[in-house]
């Protein structure tokens, strides 16, 4: 764990200060920079998405594979002895 001296707590405590209670700012942002800010959140949306979907697959696949239902060898087997 980190350990938060009495200093950088305090140091930290203005930062945050500073930060959150600031004068507008007179800065300018490019469309690039928009563009990109953009793109890094449709980018995760769609790696969180691809991230769940694959998750969902994997418990999918462990809950047919313990599942005596979801096997496709018991109606393979049931088939053969009927004949």
């Amino acid at each position: 764990m980190i350990k938060l001296t009495r200093q950088k707590g305090s140091i930290l405590y203005v930062a945050l200060v500073l930060l959150f209670f600031a004068n507008t700012a007179q800065a300018y942002v490019d469309p690039g920079t928009g563009s990109f800010l953009f793109q890094l959140v449709i980018a995760g949306i769609l790696g969180g998405l691809f991230y769940i979907k694959t998750i969902f697959r994997a418990v999918k696949k462990y809950l047919l594979k313990i599942s005596p239902f979801g096997s496709r060898s018991g109606k393979i087997n049931q088939e053969e002895s009927n004949e």
